[in-house]
């Protein structure tokens, strides 16, 4: 994937380092006013608005689902994240 490529082990690390849910909240909020808080003129977003904000979800979701691996990985130890995942009998 493209997501997986634009991110580095290192970003992977620190993003999983980061526990707290309510620093994620901070985080997604800071980036909303960074990156998105605009009024357009006519209250239309176009595709400048778009083409500033794809990059943001992306990072943000990216780190989201480090962070929940991360979090399931402590939950229910690494050993479980390395069996075979279970099959739906037919």
């Amino acid at each position: 994937d493209d997501l997986d490529r634009a991110f580095t082990p290192r970003h992977r690390r620190e993003w999983a380092s980061v526990t707290d849910p309510c620093d994620w909240a901070t985080e997604s909020h800071r980036a909303f006013v960074e990156h998105a808080a605009v009024s357009p003129k006519d209250n239309t977003l176009g595709e400048d608005y778009c083409n500033r904000s794809i990059p943001v979800v992306d990072e943000r979701l990216s780190m989201a689902g480090i962070r929940l691996a991360a979090t399931l990985n402590n939950l229910f130890g690494e050993a479980a994240a390395s069996r075979p995942a279970a099959t739906r009998p037919n």
